[in-house]
This record gives structure tokens, C-alpha cells and sequence, in this order.
């Protein structure tokens, strides 16, 4: 694919040498699959009010432990304030000596030390704590909040803090283009009173010495990484992200390619929530670049101090809601992105809604986090998705919107069917004990079938290409389009898969029966091509929209006939969504696997070990027919779900497959062979199950 990059590139009439060819980022090897595992925030006291281990907490742990623990401030001071902080005496106006902080402190470094070996004993896998990274508390003025421990700094030496910086922090602030501070939610937010909050830049030296230190001083007392929240909030126009982002853009582009493209100017784009051009989108990718690079050394910084025979420290950013592409630029090498998806009235718990309209009428309507878990899979880098939901927002209705346990085990099934991997939030278990049995049946089933959830590919028939970078230029109709697509191809029993900048190539393209390009009008000349040739290849090209690939990859307009040799090649045009496609005699119309209406809220997604010598294939399958809220308990059972599953060219079924799921045995399913598709029934599914079918070479391969 770069070599097509490469010879374009040298031919075009544009000199273009040396730019990015596409802008965000990619890499040569594809991330498989990893089994899902359950996961607990549980943000309340895991001490006693003597400082000890809470024994009682640690015993409702171990009932059902999670794999990843979130729990508690764990960090010996405050994520907030800093260590030297007691947040009730300063709403009191109370002074506390330092040398009873620094007692406090140390005694707290022992207690979260036992602790996190207790939980970990308690069954789970790591145990990890929240740190914020932007934000401190307090109040200059005052000195009180972060400023109390930064005019104590030294006081800290014992325990390995590095040499206090210069800057007061007043200056570590985010700025706006005129210079004035960013303000992140308020100054005067609520949970900060009477001290304000603030909002702090990553480029900022100074701040990126307090956070070191924060990291290292967690990994001393074994805590085994971090979450870390609003990893998204970074619009700064600081002296050291405006010197990062020349530099940032003399790494991308020759002298001659910055004097023709920025007008030699290096300025960073001063509205880059309203702007189109190149320069907004190097601005935002700049921004994502130094995110990656801090969360990079959170990771370095923590695994430094675990030393080589720990696994790494593990990095948690929030910051996927309503931007699941950014799994592909500034997440892209963490363990595990949060998608906190608290938008809409119908709340975003993945399951069935039944609301009364009048007298004999109701609406149903289903929730699903499908998109946000498959741009992990279609990313192909080391992140996956994670999905903190809520009962409706801003107000929450728990008794008809609530994670009762059947939605706690379908939000697990959706990470495991669709994100390769990832997590959903349950609640602590204070809150939510009847998640206890659900994490159980869960955890014994990812252990029992962790080989066959390893080291997959996702492998369908219809492949959506979905680049990120039309999203950096302030375009969301790739993402709308994308989100549109893919919920009507898989309401039709159809295998879509995304396919991003990283995992786009005619040799990925070229396993797929189709290629659905939805609204997308920045495209390099290379993707443009290489579309190009999968259709006269043979491939089934079907292009939505009237603006695809209208700009370059550089956002560029482009001459209407450079596009005529996509619009020719395409199989089919609509201008408003892939149904016409659907329709019969349409180019899509013989795709689906089973009836629409059998098992009408079933979705499914496919996987191989191997796409160039497949051995077996997983064909997984979630039931959304689940009733959302506390005050329900429904699931519908599919029952004889007939399927004919496509197969990998030049492979045949074997006579048996094995139908797996967390609630109940292994089944052997017969199979048989017809036209290249497996033809399967399955007896029963509650809410997931996957088929493990293997796979024979068929006659004369």
C-alpha cells in the first residue's frame, strides 16, 4: 500500500514529497483479538476510617472479581488537590500541620500497598486508580488546594519527587489562542468550593513533572496503572504547544510543501472547531499526538518502576464519547479506551425499550454500542473499547432504563462479539450485587474458551471503509455515514466489518465481497486507487453519496474528472444510504445469513485465526431482544436460528461446529456445505453464543 502511496505521489502533478500520505497515523502489523474481560469502577472508600485494608470490601470482591479493578483514589494524595490536602478542613477553614499530612501520607502509601495485594488476592487480575490529565484544584490566593503542596514540594523529597520546577502552576494552564486560560467545565466548579479548578497542559514541563511523579509514586505501592479521565480535553495554544506544533509541522511537510500549502506560515489554526482546512486538521492531529505522547510516558514512567518481570503499567484514558475515532490516533497504543456514552433520554445500556404511547401502542426501541466497539477491531492497533453507560441522561431512570443483570451480561456479550476484546462497566458492588453471579458465568467463560477468543481477524463479507481523517477537518458525515451503514447492514444478517487508515490495503480489501465507501469526501489518490482496483478486480464497489472522495488527503477540492474513474468503477451510487443496495437485485441482496425477520434483534460478527489459511471460524451472536431497567427481567430466546455463514474462499465446513455460550454447555451443531456457505442451526440463544465451525480446504484447493 505505501509503495502505491509512493509511485502516486511521485507522478502526481502536485508536489507533494514528503506529507503524510494518509495524515493520521499507521503501522504495518494488525492486533488480534483478545477475550473480553468484566470490569468494576467502584470510586468509594476502601479504607477504614483508621486507614486500614476495608476486609469487608475486599470479601464482596471476591465474590465475582473483576479482571480490571477501579477503585478508590488510590494514589497516596489527591488526583485533585495534591498529597497535602484535607479537603473537609479546608471547606472548615482549617489549617492541618504539614507534618501530620506527611505522616498521613506515609501511612497511606503502606495501606494502599496492602490493599492492592489483597484485592488482587480477592481474584482480580489489576488494580488500577484514577488520575486526571488536566486538571488541579485550588486556590493561589489562598495557597490552599494544589498550591498548599506545591509550596511544600521539598517537604516531599523522602519520597523520591524530583527537583520543584520554576513555574508556579498559575502558569501550567491551557490557553486560548488570545492567551487566556483555557476553563475546562467552570472555574468555580461545585466539587471544588471554595477553591477552583484548572486546567492544565500536557507540553507543559512542569506539569509533566508532577504527573511523572504521580505515576511512579503509584507504581512504588503497586497500584497497576491508571485510568486516566478527560484524556480528550486538550485545546491549547500554549508557548510550548505553539513552538510542538512547528516543530510538529517541519516533521511532516518540506519547506517547499509548507510555503504551498500554510503559506510558510506555522501558526496553529485559531477556530479548530469550526475549521475545514489542512491546517485545522494538523492542529487537532498535533493535539492528538500529544496525548499519545503523554499517555506513552505515563505507560514508560510506571513500567520503569515495575521493572521487567511486571507486566506494564496499564493506561485507561476517558475521552471515545461520540469520537470512537480517536481509538486510531491518541489511544491508539493503551490498553483500553472509555467510550463514556451518556447522551440521550433512552439512556445507552445496550437492550430493548418498550415505551407506552397510548392506549394499546408502544414504541420499541433498541440500544446498542456496536459502532464504538468495531472501530477498535477495524483500527487494528493494541486499544480496545470500553462502554460506561448510563439510565438516560441528564436525569437517570434506573427502574426503566437501569443495567439490570441480563443488560450487565449483554454489555459484556458486546465487547467480546464486536470489540475484539474490551470491557463494559458494572457497577461496585456495594451497588450492584446481582451483577455478582453475571461476572462469575462471565470470567469461567473467558477462561474456558480464551484460546479460541485469541489471535483472530475479524472476517466478513462487506467491508465499510471508515478513514478517521475526515473527522480531524471537522467532517462528521464519514461518521454518520458509517454509523448508518453498518446498523442497516447487520440488522440484514449481514458480516460488516470497518476498515480504517491503518488496516486499508488491496490485500485486506480483497476478502471482502463488497466495499461500501459511505460519505466520504477526503480520500489520498492512493485509497482512491486502490478502491479502484478491488472494483475492476471484480470487487463489489458501492459508493453513498454525492461528495466521495471530492478533496484529497489533503482536504484539497479535487478536479471532478480525477473522480469519474471511482464513479465509473463503482457497482452502484445512492446518494442517501446503502438500502437501494439492498434491495432486490441490488448488489447486497444475497448477502444476508439468515432470515431478517428469525431472531429479528440478533446481531453478528465473524472472525478466522488465519485469513490466508483459515483453519476455523467464529461466528458470533448477541440478542439484543433483552428488557432495559431495573423493573424488568424479560429476555427473549431464539430458538432454531437457521444461518448459511460464508465461508474463506477455497475452504469447506467441517460436519460438526460447537455452539459455546456463558450460560450453559458446549453443543455440537451439525453442519453442511451448499454453495460456499456453512449451513447451520442454532438450538437456542438467550443473549450470546458464538459457533466455533472448523474449517477443510475444499476439493482441489
Amino acid at each position: 500500500m505505501r509503495a502505491v502511496a509512493v509511485l502516486l505521489a511521485t507522478l502526481s502533478a502536485v508536489a507533494a514529497l514528503a506529507a503524510p500520505d494518509p495524515l493520521v497515523p499507521v503501522s504495518e502489523a494488525y492486533v488480534t483479538t483478545t477475550p473480553a474481560y468484566t470490569y468494576i469502577l467502584d470510586r468509594g472508600p476502601v479504607l477504614t476510617e483508621e486507614g486500614e485494608v476495608d476486609q469487608e470490601y475486599i470479601n464482596l470482591i471476591a465474590q465475582g472479581p473483576p479482571s480490571l479493578l477501579e477503585s478508590g483514589d488510590l494514589t497516596p494524595g489527591h488526583p485533585y488537590f495534591g498529597p497535602v490536602c484535607d479537603l473537609p478542613a479546608i471547606r472548615a477553614g482549617e489549617q492541618v500541620p504539614l507534618e501530620e499530612f506527611l505522616q498521613r501520607y506515609a501511612d497511606r502509601r503502606v495501606a494502599i500497598a496492602q490493599y492492592t495485594d489483597a484485592a488482587r488476592a480477592a481474584g482480580c487480575d489489576r488494580v488500577i486508580a484514577y488520575i486526571c490529565m488536566m486538571t488541579t484544584g485550588g486556590d493561589p490566593e489562598e495557597r490552599t488546594g494544589f498550591w498548599a503542596f506545591w509550596d511544600n514540594w521539598e517537604a516531599f523529597e523522602q519520597f523520591d519527587i524530583p527537583p520543584r520546577p520554576d513555574s508556579d502552576p498559575v502558569n501550567w494552564q491551557q490557553r486560548r489562542p488570545d492567551g487566556e486560560p483555557v476553563i475546562a467545565y467552570r472555574r468555580d466548579h461545585p466539587p471544588y468550593a471554595p477553591m477552583f479548578r484548572w486546567t492544565n497542559c500536557i507540553n507543559n514541563p512542569a506539569w509533566r513533572a508532577y504527573q511523572q511523579w504521580v505515576t511512579e509514586e503509584a507504581a512504588r505501592i503497586g497500584i497497576d496503572g491508571f485510568f486516566v479521565d478527560n484524556a480528550g480535553t486538550h485545546h491549547c495554544y500554549c508557548e510550548h504547544c505553539r513552538r510542538g506544533f512547528e516543530e510538529w509541522l517541519k516533521s511532516r511537510y518540506t519547506e517547499a510543501e509548507i510555503a504551498e500549502l500554510f503559506a510558510g506560515d506555522l501558526s496553529m489554526a485559531p477556530d479548530w472547531g469550526a475549521g475545514t482546512d489542512l491546517r485545522t486538521a494538523e492542529t487537532l492531529l498535533f493535539w492528538r499526538a500529544s496525548i499519545h505522547r503523554f499517555l506513552g510516558d505515563v505507560r514508560r514512567w510506571g513500567s520503569a518502576i515495575r521493572g521487567e518481570a511486571s507486566s506494564p503499567f496499564f493506561v485507561f484514558p476517558n475521552g471515545l464519547h461520540s469520537r470512537p475515532f480517536h481509538i486510531a490516533t491518541s489511544f491508539r497504543d493503551c490498553d483500553l479506551a472509555m467510550d463514556e456514552n451518556s447522551f440521550g433520554e433512552l439512556g445507552t445500556h445496550p437492550g430493548q425499550i418498550t415505551q407506552h404511547i397510548v392506549a394499546g401502542m408502544y414504541d420499541q426501541h433498541v440500544n446498542d454500542n456496536i459502532l464504538a466497539y468495531k472501530y477498535a477491531t477495524g483500527a487494528g492497533f493494541p486499544c480496545r473499547t470500553n462502554l460506561l453507560c448510563r439510565a438516560g441522561y441528564p436525569r437517570a431512570d434506573e427502574a426503566a432504563l437501569g443495567a439490570n443483570r441480563n443488560v450487565g451480561s449483554l454489555g459484556v456479550a458486546e465487547a467480546s462479539a464486536f470489540g475484539g476484546g474490551g470491557c463494559y462497566l458494572h457497577r461496585g458492588p456495594r451497588g450492584g450485587d446481582w451483577l455478582i453471579p453475571v461476572r462469575e458465568r462471565w470470567n469461567a467463560f473467558f477462561d474456558r474458551c480464551a484460546p479460541d477468543l485469541t489471535g483472530k481477524q475479524p472476517w466478513g463479507q462487506v467491508a465499510i471503509f471508515a478513514p478517521v481523517a475526515p473527522s480531524y477537518f471537522n467532517d462528521r458525515s464519514t461518521y454518520a455515514g458509517t454509523d448508518n451503514t453498518l446498523r442497516t447492514l447487520l440488522e440484514r444478517k449481514i458480516l460488516a466489518d470497518l476498515v480504517l487508515e491503518n488496516t486499508f490495503s488491496a490485500e485486506r480489501l480483497a476478502r471482502y465481497e463488497a466495499v461500501v465507501v459511505p460519505y466520504v469526501p477526503i480520500m489520498t489518490d492512493a485509497q482512491v486507487q486502490t478502491l479502484i482496483d478491488y472494483a475492476r478486480s471484480g470487487g463489489t464497489l458501492i459508493l453513498i453519496g454525492d461528495s466521495v472522495a471530492s478533496r484529497d488527503g489533503l482536504g484539497r477540492e479535487r478536479d471532478p474528472a480525477d473522480v469519474q474513474a471511482l464513479q465509473t468503477a463503482a457497482a452502484m451510487r445512492t446518494p442517501g444510504s446503502v438500502h437501494p443496495a439492498l434491495a432486490e437485485g441490488g448488489p447486497l441482496a444475497h448477502l444476508p445469513t439468515g432470515s431478517r425477520n428469525a431472531g429479528s434483534l440478533v446481531r453478528m460478527a465473524a472472525y478466522v485465526d488465519d485469513p490466508e489459511a483459515p483453519t476455523e471460524l467464529l461466528l458470533h451472536m448477541v440478542n439484543y431482544e433483552v428488557r432495559l431497567g431495573m423493573a424488568h427481567d424479560e429476555v427473549g430466546v431464539v430458538k432454531d436460528l437457521a444461518l448459511t455463514v460464508p465461508l474463506p474462499e477455497g475452504t469447506v465446513a467441517a460436519d460438526q461446529a460447537v455452539l459455546k455460550r456463558p450460560d450453559g454447555e458446549d453443543v455440537p451443531v451439525a453442519v453442511s456445505n451448499a454453495d460456499g456457505r456453512a449451513r447451520v442451526t442454532v438450538p437456542e440463544l438467550t443473549i450470546y453464543g458464538y459457533l466455533r465451525i472448523p474449517l477443510q480446504r475444499g476439493e482441489g484447493q
